[in-house]
């Protein structure tokens, strides 16, 4: 909400991504407040915190979101104002809006326009840019992307609302249709509007006998072209590079490159989406693989499926974070960015096995080095036996046991592949002694061979030595 109203005042638009005096003034004068230039110049001023003649986002967000209320009457009767500067789409049959006069700064009530005459429908869908809800095109290619996205069955629920059977539906059946499916598939703000059935009805019935019929909206809704919805949280997104960016910026070069390298686990330095990833969630920011893609193109201008240290340095050194948004945006579109999640896990897949299993190891052992006494504890407390083995299920289980106690978790992928390993049918085993000993060593050969030589939960012969107590050769503590 602060962006957009950055945005209405001037900034974020043609040029730099700050507000002038000049359209500061203009931006009072649409939220119903006239300034004389002297008035607007002390108003600024209070925003103006760093004196530059231009007012940033986070000086504009400072101003706004200050709680002390002694700003005078200038900052008083902005805050007051709940209109805003009305745009062609607002006018749509069904909206609330409120009319203000600048001059005056007078507003109206709130009101719902009720409808329209003939000239004005047909003058909004002959500039369907301006006024998107008499789009029609817009209208049925978001219904169809709904309806394939949870494989609605058109003709079927057609028939249902059309109790005559004659393959058409009146006004109020065909309205009472997208409504529902406005309910149970959840289109733009929740429901159609208004508008958006007007404009629908206007077109589907050219008659005018009242009527639309299946064979033509059934047409239009296969033949629209689908785009595929990302289920990406936006804000959600924001937030996660929000906090990476003020998680370093400000903090010297060496600290920056620190981060990186910690990033760099393979120390090629080349952050893959797994190491971002790794590093995200290791700073407690919480991302899918897919939208950590979504991220890591921003630092990655070049589309080579990963980003290297001058990449990052170019985002957490910008003076501000939506100048650093700006520098390294990338123009996303979906197809875009499911090309880049392909680039980037088809990189991950041509990584030889040698390094793939270097990554499993050291990941196993970042996360249960500290604890790699309780860990064989948990081991010999499911080992009830004493036969030196786990079964798959009885592994799960010891790693959630361990996992609980402490913050880091093993990547689900890297669980995912101990257990492809290491449990290819349902007797397979685990002789944990021996597995954690050569994982802890790094010791990938030995890694790889144990999983090949196989343990069965029927044949004693592969069970290997059981030790009850601590072994006094092993190193638990370090």
């Amino acid at each position: 909400m602060l962006l957009n109203a950055f945005k209405h005042f001037g900034g974020g638009g043609a040029g730099a991504d700050n507000i002038t005096l000049v359209e500061f003034k203009q931006g009072c004068l649409m939220c119903g407040l006239p300034l004389s230039k002297k008035e607007a110049k002390i108003l600024f001023n209070f925003y103006d915190l760093d004196g530059s003649g231009a007012i940033g986002f986070q000086e504009f967000v400072d101003g706004v979101m200050s709680a002390d209320g002694g700003h005078g009457k200038f900052g008083a009767a902005a805050a007051k104002s709940t209109a805003r500067w009305i745009r062609p789409g607002d006018f749509a049959i069904g909206n609330k809006i409120k009319i203000q006069f600048p001059k005056t700064g007078a507003e109206t009530d709130e009101f719902i326009i009720l409808g329209a005459d003939e000239a004005t429908l047909t003058m909004m869908e002959m500039r369907p840019a301006e006024f998107p809800k008499s789009n029609v095109e817009h209208i049925i290619k978001e219904i169809a992307t709904k309806l394939a996205q949870y494989n609605v069955n058109i003709a079927h629920t057609f028939k249902i609302y059309d109790t005559d059977g004659e393959g058409k539906l009146s006004h109020d059946q065909f309205k009472t249709m997208l409504n529902k499916w406005a309910m149970d598939f959840g289109f733009t703000d929740e429901n159609l509007s208004e508008q958006d059935l007007v404009t629908l009805i206007r077109y589907y019935d050219e008659d005018g006998d009242g009527h639309i019929s299946f064979s033509e909206f059934g047409n239009a809704l296969k033949a629209a072209p689908i785009h595929k919805i990302q289920d990406f949280d936006l804000d959600h997104l924001e937030n996660a590079e929000r906090r990476l960016y003020e998680l370093l910026h400000g903090k010297p070069r060496e600290e920056v490159r620190h981060a990186f390298q910690e990033m760099d686990e393979r120390g090629d330095g080349h952050i893959t989406i797994e190491e971002f990833h790794h590093f995200l969630k290791h700073h407690r920011i919480e991302v899918s693989d897919d939208e950590t893609a979504a991220l890591m193109l921003h630092y990655d201008p070049e589309v080579k499926g990963y980003f290297n240290f001058e990449n990052f340095c170019d985002f957490i050194e910008a003076p501000d974070y939506l100048s650093a948004k700006r520098k390294n945006a990338v123009t996303t579109s979906e197809s875009k960015l499911q090309n880049y999640i392909q680039l980037v896990k088809k990189r991950e897949n041509k990584e030889n096995e040698g390094q793939r299993l270097q990554k499993l190891v050291k990941s196993f052992t970042r996360t249960f080095l500290r604890k790699k006494t309780v860990l064989r504890k948990v081991f010999l407390a499911r080992d009830v036996q004493g036969r030196g083995i786990v079964s798959r299920a009885e592994f799960e289980q010891v790693l959630k046991k361990v996992q609980q106690a402490q913050e880091a978790a093993l990547p689900k992928k890297h669980v995912d592949e101990i257990i492809k390993m290491f449990f290819p049918d349902v007797n397979s085993a685990l002789p944990y002694d021996e597995f954690m000993e050569i994982i802890f060593k790094g010791d990938i050969e030995s890694f790889k061979n144990l999983a090949k030589k196989g343990c069965n939960l029927k044949d004693k012969n592969t069970w290997g030595n059981i030790h009850l107590d601590l072994d006094p050769n092993f190193d638990y503590l370090h």
